[in-house]
Order: C-alpha cells, then sequence, then structure tokens
C-alpha cells in the first residue's frame, strides 16, 4: 500500500473549477486485472468508508466470491465505554492527581483505554509529566506507544501514535 499526503486539499480533481470539486472520494481500479486500484479524493472523517469501498473494488478482481468489507461498521478500539468515562472526566482527573483538560485529550486519543494510561501513571507517576518540546503529551503516551501500540521507532510514536510531528514546529 503507498500513500501520500501533501498537506493540500486531496481533491479528485477532473477539470473543473477547485471550488466546484466535490471531497467524495473515487475508487479507480487500473487495467483489465484490477491489481493496481488507485483511490483519489475523500475526507480524514470518511477513511473507514474509503478503505471499504477499495477492499471491496479488491475483493471483486478475485476468482472466488468474498463478503462485502465491515471495516466500516467495527468500533474503534476504546470507542465502548467512551461516554461513561467522559461523564466521570472529573473524578478521574481528582483520583489521578492530573487536570481534568489531560484527562479530556486521554479520552480523545485513546476512549475508554484511557483508564490504562491512568493505571500506567499510578505504577510510575514520573509518567504523568509532560513531553519537553510536546507540553500536551503525557510521557505515559510515549511508553505506551511502545509498549502497547505496537510502535518500533521514534517515527512510529511521533508521526503514528501521536500527532507530535505535526503539531510542534521542530
Amino acid at each position: 500500500i503507498l500513500y501520500t499526503y501533501a498537506g493540500i486539499r486531496p481533491l479528485a480533481f477532473e477539470g473543473e473549477r477547485e471550488s466546484r470539486i466535490s471531497r467524495k472520494h473515487r475508487v479507480i481500479p487500473e487495467g483489465r486485472t484490477g491489481r493496481i486500484i488507485t483511490i483519489a479524493g475523500g475526507k480524514y472523517t470518511t477513511y473507514r468508508v474509503m478503505a471499504k469501498d477499495v477492499v471491496d473494488t479488491a475483493a471483486r478482481a478475485l476468482d472466488r466470491k468474498v463478503p462485502p468489507c465491515c471495516t466500516d461498521e467495527i468500533p474503534l478500539i476504546g470507542a465502548p465505554g467512551h461516554r461513561a468515562f467522559w461523564n466521570r472526566r472529573e473524578v478521574l482527573a481528582e483520583r489521578a492527581g492530573l487536570h481534568v483538560s489531560v484527562i479530556e485529550h486521554l479520552l480523545m486519543r485513546y476512549g475508554s483505554r484511557t483508564q490504562e494510561l491512568l493505571d500506567l501513571i499510578a505504577e510510575r507517576p514520573e509518567l504523568g509529566q509532560a513531553v519537553d518540546g510536546a507540553p500536551t503529551y503525557l510521557a505515559a503516551e510515549l511508553h505506551y506507544a511502545a509498549s502497547d501500540e505496537g510502535a518500533l521507532h521514534l517515527d512510529d510514536v511521533l508521526t503514528r501514535r501521536t500527532r507530535i510531528s505535526i503539531e510542534t514546529f521542530d
């Protein structure tokens, strides 16, 4: 899978003026075999629907029947129970000794898995400190990226597990 993003609006251009181009994505199988599939356009918020459309297009090129992709319907990790945690965010903040805005940040990123980070901080209080150079992130998040999310390199942590690489100037 090859992916590029240049920081510009990812529109599927077909000769129209930019203001008239739809943000809707297009899936384009290439050639007779459809072995190369291009997806153009779309939005970050519809990435799961885009993935479903690409997988379904790829499946049609196979020599066997494949059930429709269901990735757009599977709850994201941390989604179940998120609302209950959100409703208890002040209590969580008080128990953890953190500001409620820190708990809100964690809940928006980790959902109900926030408790795992809070448990980690309870075991190792130094992980409850802000990261030098990225003060909106806790050291626990970097630790968690490596211990529980499969990050292998610093780039994985800064770019794929957090947004530090695009939220800090250096």
